[in-house]
């Protein structure tokens, strides 16, 4: 996904003076930093998931910061925000669609039972094949799936 070509992303964003995106770009190095370095990471590497989860998470952030300055005091921290999360989704692969979720739901083949209690092992294996699978989303279409 990004990972490979952030050293070069920053480096063409320094030459333009894009401050705004190279904050952006440096918070997603960062954010990989940190997930490389935590305790339960040791000796994995980051899969495109994980890629996607971190950038995604990246973007709540941004976005959420967006409505929690939207008192009509602080509109420059606002659009920044707002600014950074729109830089950091077109990074991000288009969205698995309803109907890409429910396919890959009736086609699964675990050797579990098809019961609300296993209901973490469907979404976990949808997640899997769908790593732009949104997670509520697909919770609620396994939970309107399953007995």
């Amino acid at each position: 996904m990004i990972k490979e070509r952030l050293p070069i992303l920053i480096a063409e964003t320094m030459k333009s003076g894009n401050k705004v995106k190279l904050e952006a770009l440096r918070a997603v190095k960062t954010a990989y930093m940190n997930w490389e370095t935590a305790k339960e990471n040791v000796g994995k590497s980051i899969t495109d998931a994980v890629e996607i989860s971190i950038v995604s998470k990246l973007v709540a952030q941004y976005e959420d910061t967006a409505k929690q300055c939207d008192d009509g005091k602080h509109d420059e921290l606002v659009n920044e925000a707002l600014t950074m999360a729109a830089i950091l989704k077109s990074y991000l692969p288009k969205p698995a669609t309803e109907e890409e979720i429910a396919f890959a739901f009736r086609n699964i083949e675990l050797d579990v039972e098809p019961i609300k209690k296993n209901m973490g092992v469907f979404i976990k294996r949808i997640k899997e094949l769908l790593p732009t699978a949104d997670g509520k989303l697909t919770s609620q279409i396994v939970a309107k799936n399953l007995a």
